[in-house]
């Protein structure tokens, strides 16, 4: 299916991963060394700031975390002797835990790697000390701790930076790719140009000590052009992303599937300048490279963001057909990817999927089709929010709605009452009724009652929407649900009732927004019919009485009362 799409030609956030610079064991451990540094001293040695009248007990973070390691390697049994065999074991770990996304572990088991370390015999220098401490950072960005991993990455960079004995381009390289960490936290926290600045320092580090054809200098222009692009600097951020794509061609070759990413950011970025012909165009390419790539989760991944891209395309130029195709694909690759791992987010993404699926054939006007595809979409995301939460609200509207477009009012109902129940289980009366989500709930329960012709019903969950819309002074919506009660009222013989009805809806919309108002138009026909057919020749004189009091307003506001 993959070829076939390709000569036919979403929107989901792609970070780029951090690639984390490590050290082999022998230059963490340096037998060379004639003096017998701990990594205690070594913290104090080069990374403390000597007390000053004004602070005296300022000390660099880097100092007060191995500080600390040192009092707790006093009294914790786990700091046993540590050797260079055993540390080389721990590290080995600690990595494949990471592979593992067991972040927690590994962080416990770095942590108590540096409690031992900081009473440990083994000779380390600064650079190595950096790289571990570079390490525990990242373990606290990949569980979402941004403010802890910037504070370590900060005391690694302040190592590297005061480092006179390692080597040149090793420095250089550790240098720059902690600013690149450093730029991809402030990215996530939207600090744009913080990010900007880091990712700028990353890249004048990188052409200076290895030149433009290096493959981090390719990485460092491709953050650069992304974050430019956050900043809505559309036409820069091109020019810095294709130098990245330039240089990783030359390197690595036309056909290298690390392009693959590189090609997606180029393709978001042009989406966002609107322009969906080079997008396509990228994305086509994306798709031949992808074409040829082995099973793998990264790359399942990546080739249902492009289905999905294409899809989003297609939806803005109103070519619904081709956009459910390119989403049904996505979804396709979504759903095996979803079984191998069961985690949540897969199916939150395939829930989204789905939906603008739906949202193609209900342009098509494929309504049963529709419907199957909203069904599917509500099934993902309840196993995300569960059932009950405000998110899922929006689903059951959609199946309902979709019900109704097929003209099964009934279902429609009972998928508007399971959506409320389940919403408003729990929850007080008092509660419920100032509650705007489960008025809208009510206020669709109501109008479906009243085609399956569940009168009484609907009277009555339309009081309840009428009450809120009243006392919050959204005048503008109580038209509709005055309609639907007087037709109700009509329906079962009430015909006292829906007078009674319409006439209190006209005088309030009179009041709120003066004569000629369409509304006011619409209940004044509607009485005066009812009045004519029961011959009330009174009460029509007292209607065109009412009607005189107030003037013809022009353009009164849609939710603010006019005299009131």
């Amino acid at each position: 299916m993959l070829k076939s799409l390709l000569l036919t030609y979403s929107k989901s956030s792609f970070k780029n991963s951090l690639v984390f610079y490590l050290l082999p064991i022998s230059s963490i451990i340096n037998p060379s060394k004639t003096l017998n540094i701990s990594i205690h001293n070594l913290s104090q040695k080069y990374f403390s700031t000597r007390p000053s009248n004004n602070d005296p007990d300022h000390k660099s973070p880097l100092w007060k975390l191995f500080s600390d390691l040192s009092s707790q390697s006093q009294h914790n049994e786990n700091s046993s002797t540590l050797t260079k065999d055993s540390l080389e074991l721990e590290l080995d770990q600690i990595s494949i835990l990471e592979k593992q996304n067991n972040y927690p572990k590994a962080q416990k088991k770095l942590l108590l790697l540096l409690i031992k370390a900081s009473a440990s015999p083994l000779q380390f220098d600064s650079f190595s000390l950096a790289s571990l401490v570079k390490k525990y950072a990242k373990l606290f960005y990949h569980q979402g701790n941004d403010i802890e991993a910037l504070k370590y990455y900060q005391a690694a960079l302040e190592v590297y930076s005061h480092n006179t004995t390692a080597n040149r381009l090793k420095l250089a390289n550790s240098l720059a790719d902690t600013y690149f960490e450093i730029a991809q936290i402030y990215e996530g926290l939207e600090e744009y140009t913080v990010a900007q600045n880091h990712f700028q320092k990353a890249l004048d580090l990188a052409l200076k000590s290895f030149g433009e054809q290096d493959l981090n200098t390719a990485r460092y222009y491709l953050g650069l052009g992304v974050n430019l692009s956050s900043q809505g600097n559309l036409e820069k951020a091109v020019e810095y992303v294709n130098k990245a794509l330039n240089i990783q061609t030359n390197l690595l070759g036309e056909t290298s599937l690390e392009l693959v990413k590189t090609y997606i950011e180029l393709g978001m970025i042009y989406q966002a300048w609107n322009k969906d012909d080079e997008a396509l165009d990228v994305y086509q390419k994306t798709l031949y490279l992808l074409a040829e790539a082995p099973e793998g989760q990264e790359h399942d991944e990546d080739l249902a963001n492009v289905y999905e891209f294409i899809g989003d395309i297609f939806t803005n130029e109103r070519r619904w057909e081709d956009a459910a195709t390119y989403f049904e694909e996505a979804a396709h690759v979504r759903e095996e990817m979803s079984q191998q791992n069961g985690e949540k987010e897969p199916r939150r993404t395939l829930g989204n999927l789905f939906e603008k699926i739906a949202e193609c054939q209900i342009e098509l006007q494929h309504y049963e089709k529709a419907k199957g595809n909203y069904i599917q979409a509500l099934e993902h995301l309840r196993e995300v929010f569960g059932e009950g939460s405000e998110e899922l609200l929006s689903s059951y509207h959609q199946v309902a709605n979709s019900a109704g477009l097929c003209g099964n009012y009934k279902e429609a109902l009972e998928y508007y009452q399971e959506g409320l129940n389940g919403y408003i289980e729990g929850k007080r009366k008092d509660e419920i009724k100032e509650d705007f989500e489960a008025i809208t709930l009510y206020n669709m329960i109501g109008e479906m009652e009243l085609k399956v012709g569940e009168y009484e019903k609907a009277i009555q969950n339309s009081e309840i929407v009428l009450e809120f819309y009243l006392n919050n002074r959204l005048y503008a919506r109580t038209e509709e649900v005055y309609e639907r009660i007087g037709r109700a009222y009509e329906k079962l013989g009430k015909n006292e009732e829906a007078k009674r009805v319409y006439y209190k809806a006209l005088e309030e919309h009179l009041e709120y927004f003066g004569r000629d108002h369409p509304a006011v138009n619409k209940f004044h026909e509607v009485l005066k019919e009812l009045y004519e057919r029961d011959e009330e020749i009174e009460k029509i004189e007292d209607l065109e009485k009412l009607m005189e009091k107030f003037p013809v307003v022009d353009s009164p506001a849609s939710d603010a009362p006019f005299f009131k």
